[in-house]
C-alpha cells in the first residue's frame, strides 16, 4: 500500500516517528461519521476496490457510505499506477469533476473525504463546482497543527 492506504499502520508509524505523524486522511473518518449521516458522506479514492478490501476495514471504521474510485482508464490513475513522468492536470481535474458529478447525480452528499494524497490539488475545483465540504490529508494536518497548512489549501 502507498499514500493514504498507509493508514493501516498509523499506530505503528506514529509510535516510531520523532514528531506527530499522520498516515492518512482516513484517520479523520470517525469524526466525519459522527458529524454526517451515512448518506451525506462519501470517500473519494484512487482505488475503491483496494480500499474496500477486508485488510482496510479497520481504516474505514464501519463506514457504510459510498467509496468512489477513479476509473481504471482515468489519466490520474494511470499516471500513479504506471509511475508516468508527466501529468496533464487539466485532464485529471476534468475526470475527477466528472466522477464526482456522477456521484452527486446518483447520491448527493454534503461532504467528501479525499483519501488519496494525490487528490488535494483538485479540491479547489471540486469546491467551485459542488456545494460540498471537502476534507483531506491537509485538513487533518491542520487539525493536528493549525500553523502548518496555508489557508489557501484548506
Amino acid at each position: 500500500p502507498a499514500g493514504g492506504f498507509l493508514g493501516v499502520g498509523q499506530a505503528r508509524l506514529a509510535a516510531s516517528a520523532p514528531a506527530p505523524f499522520l498516515a492518512s486522511s482516513l484517520n479523520g473518518l470517525p469524526d466525519l461519521m459522527a458529524r454526517y449521516r451515512t448518506e451525506e458522506l462519501a470517500v473519494l479514492t484512487v482505488d475503491a476496490e483496494t480500499l474496500s478490501a477486508p485488510a482496510f476495514a479497520p481504516l474505514l471504521n464501519g463506514f457504510a457510505g459510498p467509496i468512489v474510485g477513479l476509473l481504471p482508464s482515468s489519466h490520474l490513475k494511470q499516471v500513479i499506477a504506471d509511475d508516468l513522468p508527466e501529468l496533464d492536470s487539466a485532464r485529471a481535474e476534468a475526470e475527477i469533476i466528472d466522477l464526482v458529478a456522477g456521484l452527486m447525480a446518483q447520491r448527493p452528499v454534503r461532504a467528501l473525504l479525499l483519501e488519496c494524497t494525490n487528490l488535494p490539488p483538485y479540491k479547489a475545483a471540486l469546491k467551485k463546482r459542488f456545494d460540498v465540504e471537502i476534507f483531506d490529508i491537509l485538513t487533518q494536518i491542520h487539525l493536528m497543527n493549525p500553523d502548518i497548512v496555508e489557508s489557501a489549501f484548506l
